[in-house]
């Protein structure tokens, strides 16, 4: 099982949510691979837990305050 972080972190209402991931999609990150361990689904909700990998636009890393070498290279 991967890393957990405590308490609940997400955005939170519509608005923040559809901000949350336009940023998500703005900031070029988005070549990711899901492993699902695990799916739960009613008939209000689905749930997934897993692994998440992404692969980052240095660009985006260095963004947030992240060192890195070349802005144009990709980082996982």
């Amino acid at each position: 099982m991967g890393c957990a972080v405590p308490g609940d972190a997400g955005p939170k209402g519509c608005d923040a949510v559809q901000a949350f991931h336009r940023d998500f999609i703005a900031s070029g990150a988005t070549n990711h691979e899901y492993d699902v361990e695990r799916l739960v689904v009613d008939e209000d909700c689905i749930a997934t837990d897993g692994v998440m990998r992404i692969v980052y636009p240095g660009r985006a890393l260095a963004a947030t305050g992240q060192p890195v070498e070349n802005l144009d290279a990709y980082y996982r």
